[in-house]
C-alpha cells in the first residue's frame, strides 16, 4: 500500500527523531498524528499546532503558514547544550521551554538531562541557572534519575556524597506530614565513593545495575575507615543520634528500597559503622554489604524511647543478600520496634562474631538463610576466635574443639581450659586445630577468647523461627534461647540452647535430644542429654512445685546416673546409678566401674506406714524423726565390734539400742555355757 494511501484510510502516527552521528535516532523531538481530517504536529515539550488534513488533492503539501508554524515549535522548545555547565553560561530565548544537556561535566559522562522551564527556584538541588536569571529543573525520565545527572563520577576516588544526597533530596512530593514520595534513583556500574553516611528520607529506590553478587560487577558504593553507610531514617530520626520533631523538612524513609548493589566499607573492631542501618521500615534486596567496621546489615529502631534508638523498623524484609567479612555480626536487630521482620536467603559470612544476632522483642522469621565461618580466627580482621581446639590431660589428651557459650564471660574464657567446665566452652567435635580454630593457650588477655558463630537469639520473649537454615561446621555452633524455633535445614555447626530444633528425625529441646533409632538389634526413641554437666530432664507438676524433680540427671562431678534430685540440690539425690566414667571408689582402692546402685540418703523397706529406713553412719543419730524399726549400719565397723543401731521408741531423734558384732569363737563359747546351765 503506498504511504498517501495509508494517510487517507485511517489514522496514521508518525515521528521524527535527531540523527546521530552513525547514523541512528537519538530522541524524538516531534510527532505527528492524523486522525480524521486533522493533522497534529506535538513537540517534545508537548506543545501542539494543528495541520490541515491531507486529501487526495493537497496530500503531502504544507502551506507556507503551516511551515512557520512548525518551524516555531521546533527552535521555541527546546534547546541543546553539550553540557550542564555550558547551559548554565548561556543567555536562552524566552520561547525555549526545555534544555538538553549532552553530559554533566563533559558530553557523554552520564549525566546527560533534559530540564524544563521553572517559574521559581525550584525547592531542591536538582536545577541549573542559567545566565538570563531562568531556573531549569531537572525532567525524571521514566520517573528515574541517574546519579551522574547530580554530578556523581564513579571513579571510586572523587567524593560523590553530595550527588547522592542531592538526588534523595530531589524528591519533595508529600504524601502525608510523616513521609514524601520519591523517583527512583539509578546507580550505573562503577565505584562511587561517599564521604559520609547517606541519610534516606523518602521513599526512594536506590538501584544498581547488577545481581549484587560480590563479583557480579555489580554497582559498588564505597565508604572511608569507620564510616557508617546508608541510614534509613524516621520521620522522627534525622541523624546517628539526634532526634527532632515532626517538621516540613523531616520526612521518613518508610517503605524505600535498597537493592542491586554492592555497599563496601572499611576500618576497626569498635566503630559504631554499619552497612545499613534501618530505623525504618524498608526493603534490601539483592545486595552485597562487606567490610565494616561493626554490622553488615542493621536493624535498631525503639519507637518512642528517644535518644539514637528511636525509630520503627518493624516489618523490615532483607531478600537474596550477602553480608560477609564485616567486623562484627553478619546481620543485627535489636529494640522494640523491629519485629515481624523476615530475611529470605541471607548469606552471611566470615563475619567477626555472629553471622544473624536476633535480640528484637518479639521475634522475626528467617527462610533459607546460609551461615559459614563466622566469629573464628582469621576472618574479618579477628586474631582470637570463639572456636577452639584443646587436647590436655583435662580432656583426656584427646584432640577436640569448643566453642564458647553465651553464658560466659570473656574473663571466663581465657581462664578455664577447655573440657572442664561445659557452661564455659562447650565440646562440639572431634578435630585438630585449624588456621581458623586455634589451639586454646592459657595466660591470654582478655578478649581473646569472645561469643560467635552462626545464628544467636537472647531475648526469651520473642518468637523467632529459623526455617531451612543452613550451617557450615568451622564456626561455634547456633545458640538459641526459647521460645525460638530451628525448623529443618542442615545444621553442620550443631544448635545450643533452651530453643526447639527439628533437623530430619532429630528434635533437639533445650540439652535434650530425640531421634528414631532402628540397627541390627534395636528400634525405637533414643534420647541424647547433649551437655556432660549436670544434665537433667525435669518432671514438674503443674501448680505443685516450680522447680520440679530431677527425674534422670548426669551429675557431672560422680560421672553417675542420679535420679530424683529436688530443685537443683545435689545434696538431696536419692539415689545414683554408677558409669564406667566414675571415679568413685566407695572406699575401695579402685572405682567398682558401671552398673552398680547407690542410695545417698539409705533406702526405706517395706510398704506405706510399714517401711522403715535403713541408712549408715558413724553412730547413734543426734537429730532428725526416726520410727521405731529403723536402722543405722555402723559405716566404720571393726571385729566384735558394732554392727549398727535399732530405733526402739518412736521419736526426734528416738530411743535406740546397739546392734552388737560377736565373734564364732565368742558365740561358740557362749553357747557351751547356755548349754551347760540347761543340764541339769
Amino acid at each position: 500500500m503506498r504511504l498517501i494511501a495509508q494517510f487517507q484510510r485511517q489514522p496514521c502516527y508518525v515521528a521524527f527523531g535527531q540523527s546521530n552521528s552513525g547514523g541512528g535516532i537519538t530522541s524524538v523531538d516531534l510527532a505527528a498524528i492524523r486522525d480524521a481530517n486533522t493533522v497534529t504536529l506535538t513537540a517534545s515539550d508537548g506543545s501542539a499546532a494543528p495541520v490541515a488534513g491531507a486529501d487526495a488533492s493537497n496530500a503531502g503539501v504544507m502551506t507556507s503558514a503551516d511551515k512557520t508554524r512548525l518551524d516555531g515549535l521546533e527552535s521555541a522548545t527546546t534547546q541543546d547544550f553539550p553540557t550542564r555547565s555550558a547551559a548554565a553560561l548561556a543567555n536562552i530565548d524566552p520561547g525555549v521551554t526545555h534544555l538538553r544537556t549532552g553530559g554533566y561535566a563533559a558530553p557523554e559522562d552520564g549525566g546527560a538531562a533534559l530540564y524544563v522551564r521553572a517559574a521559581a527556584q525550584p525547592p531542591h538541588p536538582l536545577f541549573l541557572q542559567s545566565a538570563d536569571g531562568a531556573y531549569w529543573e531537572l525532567v525524571p525520565l521514566h520517573g528515574q534519575i541517574d546519579v551522574r545527572q547530580a554530578g556523581a563520577v564513579g571513579d571510586g576516588v572523587t567524593d560523590d556524597h553530595q550527588a547522592f544526597t542531592d538526588s534523595i533530596e530531589a524528591f519533595p512530593t508529600n504524601v502525608d506530614a510523616q513521609n514524601r514520595g520519591s523517583w527512583r534513583l539509578m546507580v550505573p556500574h562503577g565505584t562511587f565513593f561517599l564521604g559520609a553516611p547517606l541519610n534516606v528520607h523518602s521513599t526512594v529506590i536506590i538501584e544498581g545495575q547488577g545481581a549484587g553478587a560480590a563479583a557480579g560487577g555489580a554497582s559498588e558504593l564505597l565508604w572511608p575507615a569507620d564510616t557508617r553507610g546508608i541510614v534509613v531514617q524516621r520521620f522522627n530520626t534525622q541523624d546517628d543520634t539526634t532526634e527532632v520533631p515532626v517538621d516540613n523538612d523531616t520526612k521518613g524513609g518508610d517503605g524505600a528500597i535498597i537493592r542491586n548493589l554492592k555497599l563496601t566499607g572499611a576500618g576497626n573492631f569498635g566503630a559504631a559503622a554499619d552497612g545499613i542501618w534501618l530505623r525504618a521500615r524498608a526493603t534490601i534486596e539483592q545486595c552485597t554489604i562487606s567490610d565494616f567496621p561493626r554490622d553488615g546489615i542493621h536493624v535498631a529502631a525503639s519507637g518512642g524511647s528517644g535518644g539514637g534508638s528511636e525509630g520503627n523498623a518493624n516489618v523490615w524484609r532483607i531478600i537474596n543478600c550477602n553480608s560477609v567479612s564485616n567486623k562484627r555480626h553478619g546481620l543485627y536487630v535489636d529494640g522494640a520496634d523491629v519485629n515481624a521482620g523476615t530475611a529470605v536467603s541471607l548469606n552471611v559470612g566470615s563475619n567477626g562474631r555472629w553471622g544473624i544476632f536476633d535480640s528484637s522483642f518479639l521475634g522475626n522469621t528467617y527462610i533459607g538463610c546460609h551461615s559459614a565461618t563466622n566469629g573464628v580466627a582469621n576472618v574479618a580482621g579477628n586474631t582470637g576466635s570463639s572456636l577452639v581446639h584443646y587436647n590436655g590431660p583435662e580432656n583426656g589428651n584427646q584432640d577436640k574443639r569448643y566453642a564458647a557459650s553465651i553464658a560466659a564471660s570473656e574473663a571466663d574464657l581465657v581462664a578455664t581450659v577447655p573440657g572442664t567446665d561445659e557452661g564455659i566452652w562447650m565440646e562440639v567435635s572431634d578435630d585438630g586445630p585449624h588456621p581458623q580454630v586455634p589451639t586454646w593457650l592459657a595466660a591470654q588477655p582478655v578478649g581473646a577468647y569472645f561469643h560467635g558463630g552462626a545464628y544467636r537469639t537472647d531475648n526469651a520473649n520473642a518468637r523467632n523461627v529459623l526455617v531451612g537454615c543452613y550451617t557450615e561446621i568451622a564456626q561455634g555452633p547456633a545458640q538459641i534461647l526459647a521460645p525460638t524455633m530451628v525448623l529443618g535445614g542442615l545444621q553442620g555447626a550443631d544448635v545450643k540452647g533452651t530453643g526447639y530444633c527439628q533437623d530430619g528425625n532429630r528434635v533437639t529441646v533445650g540439652n535434650l535430644e530425640f531421634m528414631g533409632r532402628e540397627d541390627d538389634t534395636v528400634e525405637g526413641l533414643e534420647l541424647n542429654i547433649r551437655s556432660f554437666t549436670d544434665s537433667m530432664v525435669y518432671v514438674n507438676v503443674a501448680g505443685d512445685h516450680p522447680s520440679g524433680t530431677q527425674i534422670a540427671a548426669w551429675h557431672g562431678t560422680n560421672k553417675t546416673w542420679a535420679f530424683g534430685k529436688h530443685a537443683n540440690q545435689a545434696g538431696r539425690i536419692p539415689m545414683e546409678f554408677t558409669t564406667d566414667l566414675t571415679t568413685l571408689t566407695f572406699g575401695r582402692g579402685a572405682s567398682p566401674g558401671g552398673g552398680y546402685a547407690f542410695c545417698n540418703r539409705g533406702l526405706f523397706m517395706g510398704l506405706g506406714t510399714s517401711a522403715r529406713h535403713i541408712t549408715y553412719g558413724p553412730g547413734i543419730p543426734s537429730s532428725g524423726e526416726h520410727a521405731r524399726g529403723d536402722i543405722v549400719l555402723n559405716r566404720l565397723p571393726s571385729a566384735n565390734g558394732t554392727l549398727g543401731w535399732l530405733c526402739v521408741t518412736t521419736g526426734t531423734p528416738g530411743t535406740w539400742e546397739e546392734l552388737a558384732v560377736v565373734s564364732k569363737t565368742d558365740w561358740d563359747s557362749l553357747e557351751a555355757r547356755v548349754t551347760a546351765l540347761e543340764t541339769p
